[in-house]
C-alpha cells in the first residue's frame, strides 16, 4: 500500500522474507549469520521508513505476540532510536479493521502512526529483552551486544532528534535523559536539535530536561523546541537557569504553554541577553 503512493524506486527489506529461514544449507546459513549482524542498519537508519506488523488478522495463528518476541522487540527498539516520529508506522490498526484502506501516504501515516517511547538505554534494553522469547536462546546475548553497539554509535553521532507529537509525559523525558546519560563521553554528544513539541511533559518533564542541560550532556545543542507542552512557571525558571550550560543555544520554542506574563517576560529577557531566538 505504501509503495503505491511513492512515485519513485524504493528498496524493501522484509526481515523474515529477506533472510534465509530454516531449513538452510551451509551457504545459506553463512549468509543468514552475516545478515543477522547487519540487519540492524535498516532499522536504525533515519532515512528508512519502518513498518511494524504488530498484529495479524484474526484468522492467522501465531503462538507469540509481536511484543513478546525477542527479535521484533529488538527491531522495534532500534527503529525508535533516531527515526523521526512520523516515519514509523504500525499496521496493527489495519488488522483490527480489515475495511480500513488509507487513501494515500498521509492517510496511512495518520491511521498507522506508531506510538512509541524514547530510546532505551542499554541497561533498560537488556532488562526488557531478557523477558522475551527467542527460538534460539543464544540470540539473546547477540541481540544485547548488537543493541549496545548500535546505541552508542548512533546516539553519540546524531545531530537531530525529532520526537514531536508523541504524547510523551515526564516519565518519557526521564527515560530519554537516562539514555543520553548512557552514551560514553568524551567525545561530547553532537546533538544540535531536539524537537519535543506537542507532547505533555509539563513542569516535571521540563525540570528533568533542564537537569540534563545543566549537567553538560548536550553542549552542542542549538535548537530546543518545547511548544505546546503544558509548561508553567517552574519549568520556565528551570530553563532560564539552564541557559548558562548551553552556550550554543540559538532557538527556543515555547509557544502554546501555560506561562503567565511575569514568567514570559523573564524568559524573553533571558533569551535576549544570550541572543536566543524565542518563539512564545
Amino acid at each position: 500500500m505504501a509503495l503505491r503512493v511513492i512515485d519513485r524506486d524504493a528498496a524493501v527489506f522484509w526481515d523474515w522474507g529477506s533472510m534465509y529461514q530454516l531449513p538452510r544449507d551451509v551457504w545459506q546459513d553463512d549468509a543468514f549469520k552475516r545478515g543477522l549482524k547487519q540487519a540492524h542498519l535498516w532499522f536504525a537508519s533515519r532515512l528508512v521508513w519502518k513498518v511494524l506488523l504488530t498484529k495479524l488478522p484474526n484468522l492467522c495463528i501465531n503462538a507469540w505476540e509481536f511484543h513478546d518476541r525477542g527479535w521484533t522487540t529488538f527491531e522495534c527498539a532500534v527503529s525508535g532510536l533516531i527515526t523521526d516520529s512520523d516515519m514509523v508506522l504500525d499496521l496493527g490498526p489495519l488488522a483490527d479493521d480489515l475495511h480500513i484502506e488509507p487513501d494515500g501516504l498521509e492517510e496511512l501515516k495518520r491511521v498507522c502512526h506508531a506510538q512509541r517511547g524514547p530510546p532505551l538505554s542499554p541497561n533498560a534494553f537488556s532488562e526488557l529483552i531478557s523477558q522475551k522469547h527467542f527460538n534460539d536462546a543464544a540470540h539473546t546475548d547477540l541481540i544485547i551486544e548488537l543493541y549496545n553497539k548500535t546505541f552508542s554509535e548512533i546516539i553519540s553521532g546524531i545531530d537531530r532528534l525529532f520526537f514531536s507529537g508523541m504524547q510523551w509525559g515526564a516519565a518519557e523525558i526521564g527515560r530519554l535523559a537516562e539514555s543520553l546519560r548512557a552514551v560514553p563521553q568524551p567525545p561530547p554528544l553532537k546533538l544540535q536539535e531536539l524537537w519535543l513539541a506537542r507532547n505533555c511533559i509539563g513542569d516535571e518533564g521540563t525540570l528533568l530536561l533542564a537537569t540534563i542541560l545543566t549537567q553538560g550532556y548536550l553542549p552542542s545543542l542549538t535548537c530546543l523546541l518545547l511548544d505546546y507542552n503544558d509548561i508553567g512557571p517552574k519549568g520556565a525558571q528551570a530553563l532560564i537557569k539552564a541557559f548558562d550550560y548551553v552556550s550554543k543555544l540559538e532557538t527556543l520554542g515555547l509557544s502554546g504553554n501555560n506561562l503567565d506574563e511575569e514568567n514570559s517576560e523573564a524568559i524573553k529577557a533571558a533569551c535576549l541577553r544570550r541572543g536566543i531566538t524565542l518563539g512564545i
